[in-house]
């Protein structure tokens, strides 16, 4: 296994970025994920799908 270091202001930098991408990453999920209001039960999604017992 091969161990490598880097510089405490290089690994704060890496770390800044990092979280910067994830909030946008969060910020797209969000934008575009469809919020659910209603949830359907299980009777419910089988009749829209013509599903018979």
């Amino acid at each position: 296994m091969e161990v490598v270091t880097i510089g405490k202001r290089t690994f704060a930098y890496v770390c800044e970025r990092f979280t910067e991408f994830a909030k946008r990453i969060e910020s797209l999920c969000s934008i575009h994920t469809q919020k659910v209001e209603n949830w359907l039960d299980s009777q419910e999604v089988c009749l829209l799908l013509g599903f018979s017992k």
